[in-house]
């Protein structure tokens, strides 16, 4: 029932930059478990709308020329 809320919120501010998600926070925003916070960025994963570094966390890449060739690949 989030997700669309939470892909709208991200990809409007993709264009400032990169940031990372924390999943906790995104569950309280969201007044979910961290369990359907998880499934959500997973899907949003699948889409390349978001992505995991080395360490495992959620980040939102900035639109740069990089990004958006690798989506349009």
């Amino acid at each position: 029932r989030i997700y669309g809320d939470v892909e709208t919120a991200l990809v409007a501010r993709m264009a400032f930059g990169t940031w990372r998600l924390i999943e906790s926070d995104l569950a309280r925003e969201f007044d979910v478990s961290r369990t359907v916070a998880r499934e959500v960025l997973g899907r949003l994963q699948q889409r390349g709308i978001v992505k995991k570094d080395q360490r495992a966390h959620w980040y939102v890449p900035g639109l740069g020329p990089e990004y958006v060739s690798e989506l349009y690949a």
